[in-house]
Parts: C-alpha cells; sequence; structure tokens
C-alpha cells in the first residue's frame, strides 16, 4: 500500500481549496477559510471551527473538480483511492488535538493568497523546480484536465499535483495522476 505523509496531503489540500474560493481564484462558490467563513462557523464550532471550514470546503472542490472532470482510473488532489481517504480520514480525526499547532497555517491562508504559488509556499512548498515540472504539463484531449505522467503516487505525486493547480489559471483544469487501467 502507498503510505503518504497525511499532514503534507492537509496542507496541499488547504492552499489549493483556499486560493480556489470566490475571493480567489473563483473556482468553487466559497469563502470558507476566509474571515466571512470564520464568521460564521465559529459561532456554533467554537474549538474546531477551522478544521469543519477545511473539511467542508475538500468537500466541495472534490464535487467540483469531479463534476467538471473525473478522468478515469486516476488521482486527483481531492480524490484518493478509497483505501488512502480513508487513512486521511483517520489522521484527520487525531489533528484536532493538534488544533493549536495549526492555527499559525490556517491564520495565513485567512485572507487569499495573490497567486498560487504564494498560497503553497504557505504551507512549506518551495516553488524550486517544481516551476519548471508544471510547465512541462499538457492539456489532456478534453482540455480539462491536466494528465502528470506515470509515477508512485508519493508526497512529490501529491505534491505536484497540487501545483499543477497553478496551470489552472484563471480557468480550471483538474491535474490527475493515471493510476493503472
Amino acid at each position: 500500500m502507498t503510505q503518504l505523509d497525511f499532514a503534507h496531503v492537509l496542507r496541499l489540500r488547504l492552499a489549493v481549496a483556499r486560493y480556489g474560493e470566490s475571493d480567489g481564484a473563483r473556482w468553487w462558490n466559497t469563502q470558507l477559510l476566509g474571515a466571512f467563513g470564520g464568521q460564521v462557523m465559529a459561532r456554533n464550532f467554537p474549538r474546531t471551527h477551522r478544521f469543519a471550514r477545511a473539511r467542508a470546503l475538500f468537500e466541495i472542490a472534490a464535487e467540483r473538480c469531479r463534476s467538471f472532470y473525473n478522468p478515469p482510473n486516476a488521482v486527483t488532489l481531492f480524490a484518493l483511492p478509497p483505501d488512502l481517504e480513508d487513512l486521511f480520514d483517520q489522521a484527520w480525526a487525531a489533528r484536532f488535538d493538534e488544533a493549536e499547532a495549526w492555527l499559525p497555517l490556517f491564520e495565513a491562508l485567512e485572507p487569499v493568497p495573490a497567486d498560487p504559488w504564494r498560497a503553497l509556499r504557505l504551507v512549506g512548498v518551495a516553488a524550486d523546480g517544481l516551476e519548471k515540472a508544471v510547465g512541462s504539463l499538457r492539456e489532456d484531449a478534453s482540455g480539462r484536465g491536466l494528465a502528470l505522467s506515470a509515477r508512485p503516487l508519493d508526497e512529490a505525486a501529491m505534491t505536484l499535483l497540487a501545483a499543477a493547480f497553478v496551470r489552472a489559471v484563471p480557468g480550471l483544469r483538474i491535474p490527475y495522476l493515471p493510476i493503472g487501467g
């Protein structure tokens, strides 16, 4: 089974999901991780509202990506294979006990990042080397997806999936990793 650092996946999802909100790239019609989302959700979820907002946003981003383009036999940033999504969910639950440690990241992402590279830098992803890899990606025949070349599903692949959303600006194209057929 593939081993992933699910904290890294969480950071990547946070960066891309936040940048894609309606006060950013407008890929999904939300403002959950911004100040407005905080005002709405903090009242009902005082201790866990940041994670509740993120979870809702991930579901919205996943559905938007799926409805826009759902390549067969592929992994996207917001759609891992079911066994890995289950492990992500288990790791997710453990994050509640670390809420204070995650607070600086949530606060840094509250104002929408000016560009997708900045969003990725906020979560610790360096653009060095990624810009060239992302720049070499080409749209697939559908014009809605960006296929990564075959590679193992690991942290580097997840980072490239997140960074490839840079190519989706100003529109939306779904980066994906084919996983066999």
